[in-house]
């Protein structure tokens, strides 16, 4: 990820595009510092828990900026975000958390909500990066009330 984001960093300033390339020094100096922490290169999976950290930071405060009506600042926000997807892998479907989920269920003999931290754990690694877990959490919590 960090010799795409460096290749998108010199285009973004190329291209004077001031949103995208503070975005871009950002989200690098995340990965760079998470890589010092780890004292080796970063997984794949380790890039994208910086991604989605980077992420939440940003869709927080717009949520902030939004109850206070600050509404340029939320939105300045909201391009931030749009840039950081561009990083993420594609996401599942609807369809495809369910099939997941229903698997994990299967696979732990989940029969509760009191369950939803053994399907959670199941779940978890799979969607990581490929879905929002708050969602996830919620699809796991209906299908095991169903």
């Amino acid at each position: 990820m960090l010799d795409q984001l460096q290749a998108d960093l010199k285009d973004a300033q190329l291209a004077r595009d001031k949103v995208r390339t503070q975005v871009l020094k950002s989200l690098k100096a995340s990965l760079q510092n998470e890589r010092i922490e780890v004292g080796d290169e970063l997984s794949g999976e380790q890039q994208l828990v910086v991604l989605q950290r980077e992420l939440k930071k940003r869709t927080e405060a717009t949520e902030m900026y939004q109850s206070a009506g600050r509404t340029e600042q939320a939105e300045v926000e909201k391009a931030e975000i749009e840039v950081l997807k561009d990083y993420l892998p594609e996401q599942l479907s609807d369809q495809e958390l369910i099939d997941i989920i229903q698997s994990a269920i299967d696979e732990v003999n989940a029969t509760s909500v009191e369950d939803m931290g053994k399907v959670m754990s199941v779940v978890s690694p799979q969607v990581t990066g490929k879905a929002d877990k708050a969602e996830v959490a919620v699809m796991v919590k209906d299908l095991l009330r169903a």
